[in-house]
């Protein structure tokens, strides 16, 4: 399409600058003047179509009438309105492209059949559809409550003669299928064109489970050694649930995916010892003290499944023991004494934050490491651990390092040296993250 259009524009670049008319005339020959448009041998038009530019021919003409361009249908388009049953329909078709007398134009008259009736082919058709579902957050509820044309023939027929229409030209009376909240046995559609009309039948069917899914929150697993985490818990939100766990959706006959929002009197869970769907609830599946990948089998049990439903899904779940995600350093001092730190015993301002895999946070304090102790944990040192030399009114770069909870940690920041005969306590908070 795009190369059809650079060359037709090339062509009429071409006409436009070919050798000028020595004769001293100001009408060169070779511009196109303007077009005419030509039915093509065998199309046939009804009332209610609109005129398609591949059902015609363009020809370009320059101000003598010597024809000089055959120019592709694609080119033009035609803005008017549906045909009418007479033989002097006046169509006008405007092109893409403009020659230096304006914009390309053809005008033409079609003749459109009489349509005399219409028959409707749903061989192909959608046959059955589904009830919406109540208070359900459609997308678009009046695009879910539409017959679709997929699959309908549609056929014109005149005096000698039919043809097939495009499905967009036709409109369907659906006020049969009510507001699509009750089934329907019989719904008869009524299918309109040119005044005539149609039927075929459709089922609205009630909107039954066809099939479950069993999901979990993101990133949700279990912890063996947390209390309240080392069972499994069922999101009654859904995947938008704050605490975490897994949950059952029902996927409809009529496409729509329902959140099963509790288990109680919907959901069993497989129990080994039982080799059966027995556990009401999914905190009574076993997790394996040492934890590892479990796999959780749930059945839906509702009286709402269609014929041949799978009622049935399953997911893996991991459990492991607790463990350091993070350590942050949230305070350190602002300031330190020209001393040897090496040789003292403690020193306050230095807090740490521990996250834990499981989200916990517990309480950690962390303590002076000097030349004398020999902690393994919880403790941090200086960079700089002898401040003796550093001079009072600096401000030196110190790294605070260490280990809590097992985990190494660092924070280097700027500290003030502050003479050590003096008695206030080191300023706290002057690094906080």
């Amino acid at each position: 399409m795009k190369k059809v259009f650079i060359g037709v524009l090339a062509a009429l670049m071409l006409f436009a600058f070919v050798a000028c008319d020595n004769s001293g005339s100001n009408a060169n020959p070779a511009y196109i003047a303007y077009v005419e448009a030509t039915q093509n041998s065998g199309v046939v038009y009804v009332e209610g179509e609109k005129v398609d530019p591949a059902d015609f021919t363009f020809k370009g003409y320059d101000v003598i009438g010597n024809e000089v361009a055959t120019i592709p249908s694609s080119m033009f388009s035609s803005a008017d309105p549906a045909l009418t049953a007479k033989d002097d329909n006046a169509i006008t078709f405007t092109s893409s492209v403009s020659s230096m007398y304006g914009a390309l134009t053809a005008e033409v008259e079609v003749a459109a059949e009489e349509v005399t009736g219409i028959k409707v082919d749903a061989t192909n058709a959608e046959k059955t559809y589904y009830t919406v579902i109540a208070d359900y957050a459609y997308e678009d509820e009046d695009a879910r409550k539409e017959i679709s044309k997929n699959g309908i023939v549609v056929t014109a027929i005149y005096e000698g003669g039919e043809k097939i229409i495009d499905n967009e030209l036709v409109s369907f009376d659906e006020s049969k299928m009510g507001d699509w909240d009750e089934a329907v046995d019989v719904c008869t559609i009524t299918v309109k064109f040119a005044e005539e009309t149609a039927t075929f039948d459709v089922t609205l069917a009630e909107n039954l489970v066809k099939s479950v899914e069993l999901l979990a929150t993101k990133d949700y697993k279990l912890f063996t050694d947390v209390t309240g985490k080392d069972v499994l818990k069922y999101a009654t939100s859904g995947k938008d649930d704050t605490n975490g766990g897994i949950y059952m959706n029902k996927i409809m006959q009529g496409g729509e995916t329902v959140l099963i929002k509790s288990e109680t009197g919907n959901i069993k869970y497989y129990s080994g010892d039982a080799g059966d769907y027995t556990f009401t609830s999914c905190d009574s599946v076993v997790i394996p003290e040492n934890g590892g990948t479990i796999t959780v089998r749930a059945k839906y049990v509702g009286t709402d499944c269609a014929v041949g439903a799978t009622r049935t899904d399953d997911i893996a779940v991991t459990a492991e023991k607790d463990s350091v995600a993070k350590v942050e350093v949230t305070a350190v001092p602002s300031s330190l004494k020209n001393i040897n730190y090496n040789e003292e015993e403690s020193l306050s301002g230095v807090t740490v934050k521990v996250t834990m895999a499981s989200g916990d946070t517990p309480a950690t304090t962390v303590a002076l490491k000097n030349a004398e102790s020999e902690a393994k944990d919880n403790y941090f040192v200086l960079s700089q651990m002898d401040l003796t030399k550093a001079t009072v009114g600096d401000r030196i770069s110190i790294t605070f390092s260490g280990v809590a909870k097992g985990q190494p940690f660092s924070k280097t920041t700027a500290v003030l040296i502050v003479a050590d005969s003096s008695t206030e306590s080191p300023e706290v908070g002057g690094s906080n993250i």
